[in-house]
């Protein structure tokens, strides 16, 4: 999964968003390094990010392969999702792993939020 990008999703760029339904992950986080609270909506593997606070998303990539796997946002402004022990890191919000690495055995229920 490292260096690879699924597909474009460049077409959501300016578009409304609006909540999808209860599969939805949400979080307020510093994605562009502004100082301020971004809103980035999970839905599947498509992430979308809105900066400017506008409800108009400015950010979208695909990344991961959906709900099957737990996805998380880091407090550094990166998207990391985890499958069974296995962490991806995307740093620079392109939909491509920038990092990844291996902790624990993969089959507990246990989460990790770093």
């Amino acid at each position: 999964m490292v260096g690879k990008n699924i597909t474009s999703v460049s077409h959501l760029k300016g578009k409304n968003i609006t909540s999808g339904g209860l599969e939805d992950q949400y979080l307020i986080d510093d994605f562009n390094n502004d100082s301020y609270a971004d809103i980035a909506v999970r839905r599947g593997n498509l992430i979308i990010i809105v900066t400017n606070r506008d409800g108009v998303s400015d950010i979208a990539f695909t990344y991961g392969n959906g709900n099957s796997e737990r996805g998380y946002y880091t407090s550094n402004g990166s998207i990391a999702i985890v499958r069974n022990n296995s962490i991806f890191i995307d740093d620079n919000l392109d939909g491509i792993t920038d990092r990844s690495f291996t902790f624990g055995n993969g089959n507990s229920e246990a989460e990790y939020i770093f």
